[in-house]
């Protein structure tokens, strides 16, 4: 398990990459927030990323429920292949911090 903090300005994203097997569950957690602006995106690989002028372009597969849109507070499930996963970090308004929960089973 870890816990990833930071904080996002409005319009920007932080990124990070999960490296996991095939078939392990992998739980995106905020401990202790009940009521956040912060939404999460989970991409399977293979993914890209690209710098526009509009931000950072995401292409690849979203994990169900975790797609750009979807303002996913928290995700939870199997991993349909192994390799590295990425985790995109945003806010669904406004700018705010994050303090979020990853485990791999």
């Amino acid at each position: 398990m870890a816990e990833i903090t930071g904080g996002v300005p409005r319009g920007l994203r932080d990124c990070f990459t999960i490296e996991a097997r095939a078939d392990q569950h992998l739980s995106v957690t905020q401990p202790g927030r009940t009521h956040t602006n912060i939404v999460i995106q989970l991409y399977r690989p293979p993914w890209h990323t690209r710098s526009t002028e509009d931000g950072l372009q995401v292409t690849g597969h979203p994990l169900p429920g975790a797609a750009d849109g979807a303002d996913a507070k928290r995700w939870s499930g199997a991993l349909p292949t192994g390799g590295k996963y990425l985790l995109v970090i945003g806010t669904d308004h406004g700018g705010g911090s994050y303090r979020l929960r990853i485990a791999i089973n």
